[in-house]
């Protein structure tokens, strides 16, 4: 007992003990009051039970517990007069009050303003009546949910100096007045915060936004969440911050900085960047600012239709490509429009994708195709095996077109609702004739599973591999498919077309002899569409996947092959039994019997009951690395290397 007692005295291990239940602070993108999960709240009532352990515990178990306050009204329940059912003051506060609510507030690091606009007007003017001067939170190093309005003038009291994390929104509809007042107030807190996302609203195209950002040369971290049109003077002050390490725009217009003289980009600090919007600001932004450090580059080009001269924004997409830093480790690319099925907005796949060998450091890269087509050829995916050694994420996706903005600014600064036409699937995009992109000459050379296999086996730490569709017409001979036991966990098609069970099933066993290590975990829950290998399998009432998308069916395929070459029902105990009735039954219909002769199942049977039977069982012949299964020959179908 002693040893324990000089064990928790210790303030080392004290602190490692509650330094463990902190919830930490709210995610940005998780910054919700609906978003406080179980989790977080088992911790906090960890912390509010250790509190109470012993004196010498307890101060370390408070500063951690308030450290993180997720809703401003939990620090109202210290006040004694706070009526938590009205949500006002009911009595005068005293100075016994004030002063235990300064001993907790001081422990506060970190706020998020959840549903701040239902506090009643009444207990900020209480509030500020017992602060008047400074801020009420003097310690307060983290500020997010601060959403600004025409109410909003008493959240300036939260606004301390010592704030190095902000986080900003002025809705659409408050007063300019009142967002100059409130932008004066927040100057002090402005100069020396280092991590700032903001997102306002009121911006439009003829005035400037109210908070500054391009003149805080003192940030790390950088999110405008506003649709911003950057002037010269704007740009060249962004690209000459020294200390930026994450960078995140939404951009509207910027201007080329090459055709401007006397600028000089600094951003080498930069290692994250983010740029959303059009497809020429874009390019003309990433020219001007030429990060040489960068590690990791996400573009969201929302409208890649918009231009007439859409060959020409293509190009100059490629031409970015060209002069990423050696240094980049992540890429991907969101490239939408509203265009057909049938467009093709990079004809050659080979000449969007070949740029990206000049940062040969990539680890991840990804493309999402939002609307129109997007074709990868057998041949570009083979010339890619020897392209950056150190990949561990490879995926290309299509998806339909993204939904349009449903608001967009007029020119006097107000909201009008936009109406957007999107073209007929008959009618081809309103471009030029001599700028409409051509489509492939040929779309039916999917890749093959022999060049899957060769991609795989050059790129040894690949994990994540997703391909918009694979050739199930190039049949594959499993009696020449490689066992090369590559560790890739996910595998993925956008869409596979219907053919016949038996080059599916070529298909999946290749796969499966390819990359064993498959996480499948996912299928058992899938819904497997009515073809050819099975019919009237899924339950009814049950969606059933799209018409002709097989995808659903190779992992079924995949996992079943899966299941029963690992043995996986057989690991742990197993009740040895003569009577298969014994299986117990999971799910809400385990009560009654299972019609498994019309094919339905009403249950899952739970794998760790099924009894099995010790029959004779012949072990099948071991296939080596390189070699068949009937000889000593060599195993070595096609080049691999």
């Amino acid at each position: 007992m002693a040893k324990t007692e000089n064990l928790l005295l210790s303030p080392k291990v004290a602190t490692l003990v509650v330094e463990y239940l902190s919830p930490g602070p709210l995610p940005e993108s998780d910054s919700k009051p609906h978003i406080a999960t179980e989790e977080r709240r088992e911790c906090q009532y960890s912390l509010a039970q250790l509190a109470v352990v012993c004196r010498h515990i307890s101060g370390l178990a408070l500063n951690v517990l308030w450290r993180h306050i997720d809703d401003f009204r939990h620090m109202l329940f210290v006040l004694p007069p706070y009526d938590r059912k009205k949500g006002i003051f009911d009595d005068v506060i005293t100075d016994i009050d004030w002063a235990r609510f300064q001993l907790f507030s001081g422990r506060v690091r970190a706020l998020h303003l959840a549903e701040a606009d239902k506090i009643h007007t009444s207990v900020w003017i209480l509030l500020t009546r017992r602060n008047p001067y400074g801020p009420l939170l003097g310690g307060l190093e983290r500020l997010t949910g601060l959403n600004v309005g025409s109410n909003s003038l008493c959240y300036t009291m939260f606004l301390s100096p010592s704030i190095r994390h902000l986080e900003l929104k002025i809705e659409r509809s408050t007063e300019l007045g009142i967002v100059r007042m409130i932008v004066q107030a927040a100057q002090t807190a402005l100069s020396s915060v280092l991590h700032l996302s903001v997102d306002d609203q009121t911006t439009s195209s003829d005035k400037l936004p109210a908070i500054a950002f391009w003149s805080l040369t003192q940030l790390k971290t950088l999110r405008v969440v506003q649709e911003a049109a950057l002037t010269t003077q704007m740009a060249k002050s962004l690209v000459s911050f020294t200390h930026l390490r994450t960078l995140d725009l939404h951009l509207k217009e910027a201007p080329t900085l090459a055709d401007v003289g006397d600028y000089k980009p600094s951003l080498l600090s930069l290692r994250e960047l983010t740029l959303t919007g059009r497809l020429k600001a874009i390019c003309s932004f990433y020219t001007s600012a030429a990060p040489p450090n960068l590690e990791s580059l996400i573009v969201h080009a929302k409208r890649l239709c918009d231009s007439k001269q859409l060959t020409k924004e293509g190009q100059n997409l490629v031409s970015v490509f060209s002069t990423l830093s050696p240094s980049l480790r992540r890429f991907r690319a969101v490239l939408g429009c509203f265009c057909t099925d049938t467009t093709y907005h990079f004809s050659d796949s080979e000449r969007l994708l070949t740029p990206l060998r000049a940062a040969h450091g990539l680890q991840e890269i990804s493309f999402l195709f939002q609307g129109g087509q997007f074709h990868l050829s057998d041949a570009t995916l083979h010339a890619l095996r020897d392209a950056w050694p150190e990949l561990t994420t490879f995926t290309i996706e299509k998806c339909g077109p993204p939904p349009p903005p449903p608001e967009e600014r007029s020119s006097d600064g107000r909201y009008e609702r936009t109406i957007f036409i999107i073209p007929r699937p008959q009618s081809p995009p309103r471009h030029h004739q001599w700028d409409r992109p051509s489509p492939p000459r040929n779309v039916n050379d999917h890749p093959t599973i022999r060049t899957i296999a060769v991609f795989a086996h050059a790129h040894k730490h690949l994990i994540h591999l997703v391909l918009p569709t694979i050739d199930l017409d190039a049949r594959p001979d499993l009696s020449t498919v490689p066992l090369i036991e590559h560790g890739l966990r996910h595998f993925g098609l956008c869409a596979l077309p219907k053919k016949e069970v038996g080059r599916l099933f070529d298909h999946a066993v290749a796969l499966d002899m390819l990359f064993p290590t498959l996480d499948l975990a996912s299928t058992r829950d899938a819904v497997v569409s009515e073809t050819q290998l099975w019919t009237d399998a899924v339950p009814p009432g049950a969606p059933r996947a799209s018409k002709g998308d097989n995808d659903a069916n190779l992992r079924v395929l995949l996992l079943a092959l899966q299941t029963g070459r690992t043995g996986v029902y057989r690991e742990g105990p197993r009740p040895q039994v003569e009577d298969p009735s014994g299986i117990r039954l999971s799910g809400a219909d385990s009560g009654r019997r299972s019609d498994q002769a019309d094919g339905h199942f009403d249950s899952y049977p739970p794998l760790a009951l099924v009894p099995y039977y010790q029959d004779e069982y012949i072990e099948p012949p071991v296939r080596s690395e390189f070699g068949a299964p009937d000889g000593p020959g060599p195993f070595l179908p096609y080049p691999i290397d």
